[in-house]
């Protein structure tokens, strides 16, 4: 397979005027790229070899597959050429075909009796092809003339697998409609669903999604208690997370984070926004010390993300294990913005701990708040 796909480079041409092409260029890009079915006709009339290889173990009907040209295709099957010829990565002439846009030579190789499950030397086969590449005419004829939708390649991988992967949203429209199997696994137990997610592509998700995808197998955790979801809203991806809507929006990682709870400390407030709109709770509680979203974005420093969990009603006065608030939190940190934050939302500033201590008590002995006018604003509830 990797000879065809890096095929498409500069070829041979006819130098000079030419209106009759020479048949010492048979067997060429040169010839077949500008020949005609009449010229095939006289060169094999003059004795060219219809099964001719070159180094590659390119026939003349791979070429004429590649530059698509029907007429060429019934020529040089009348002639004898063996349509199952395969080149050194084990492709036929059919392969060729589907991989060039030949919708119509896919047509006649077909009606010539060309195998329309051949497989090359990684197991995959013309509809394989075809959909990784995304061509949704091609993948149609194929289709029509019988091609298996299920086919598996030699990794596990279905035509469907290859489309999510390479991102073509029209072709795997077209895959799901013939009745792919949307949820098929690959030898690794990844579906086409897994694999566009692998791939960061939220188009293609959403796609899938849309097509009927089981959203529940990505539910699964890494060896790190990381979903898609967590993953997604961690990193401020708002479109996947977005397309993975369906998915467990609650679900734990190993220290009991949320999504959302990863959104709100790393600072994304388009998702944290994309997150509670899907129906995530605000105040849900890590399994650490207890902490909420709040105290989340309060012990991370990001001012931003108070603000949209206020508006959106987080609970400014939560408590957690050890009776901190998110302002005793910001305290702890000594972050001036997120403090501020905190009390213009109205933060209590004489909540105490289950120890007794004021956030002033947490941030006066900070030296990044010394001399700080918050540091009045916080000792005012003394």
């Amino acid at each position: 397979m990797t000879m065809i796909r890096f095929l498409m480079i500069a070829t041979l041409f006819c130098v000079g005027s030419c209106t009759r092409l020479d048949c010492s260029l048979w067997n060429s890009s040169g010839f077949f790229e500008n020949a005609t079915a009449a010229d095939v006709r006289r060169c094999l009339a003059a004795s060219a070899d219809v099964n001719a290889r070159n180094n590659d173990g390119w026939t003349p009907l791979h070429w004429a597959a590649r530059y698509g040209n029907a007429k060429m295709v019934a020529a040089l099957v009348k002639a004898g050429a063996d349509i199952e010829a395969r080149d050194e990565d084990g492709e036929t002439p059919l392969h060729w075909a589907a991989v060039y846009r030949r919708a119509e030579t896919v047509a006649a190789l077909v009606k010539a009796g060309a195998d329309i499950e051949a497989r090359d030397e990684d197991g995959w086969t013309p509809l394989h092809l075809a959909a990784e590449y995304g061509l949704a005419e091609t993948v149609a004829a194929l289709i029509k003339a019988g091609a298996d939708i299920g086919a598996r390649d030699s990794s596990g991988n279905t035509p469907l697998h290859r489309a999510a992967e390479y991102g073509h949203a029209e072709t795997v429209t077209a895959l799901v409609r013939a009745g792919a199997e949307v949820d098929a696994r690959d030898r690794y137990d990844m579906t086409p669903l897994q694999v566009a997610i692998e791939k960061d592509n939220a188009g293609m998700v959403a796609a899938l999604v849309k097509a009927g995808a089981e959203v529940d197998l990505v539910n699964v955790p890494d060896e790190n208690g990381f979903t898609p979801l967590h993953k997604a809203a961690s990193d401020g991806k708002t479109e996947m997370v977005t397309a993975l809507a369906g998915a467990n929006i609650e679900v734990r990682d190993r220290i009991g984070r949320t999504p959302l709870h990863l959104a709100a400390q790393n600072g994304h407030a388009e998702t944290v926004t994309a997150l509670i709109k899907a129906g995530a709770e605000v105040d849900a509680r890590d399994e650490i010390f207890g902490g909420t979203t709040l105290h989340r974005a309060a012990g991370n420093s990001k001012s931003s993300i108070v603000a949209v969990l206020v508006k959106a009603g987080a609970d400014i006065e939560a408590r957690n294990e050890d009776g901190r608030t998110p302002l005793h939190s910001a305290a702890w940190i000594a972050n001036a913005e997120t403090i501020v934050a905190l009390i213009e939302a109205g933060a209590n500033l004489g909540a105490k701990t289950d120890s007794g201590q004021l956030p002033a008590d947490l941030a006066e002995g900070n030296p990044k708040l010394k001399n700080h006018e918050i540091l009045q604003t916080l000792n005012a509830a003394r």
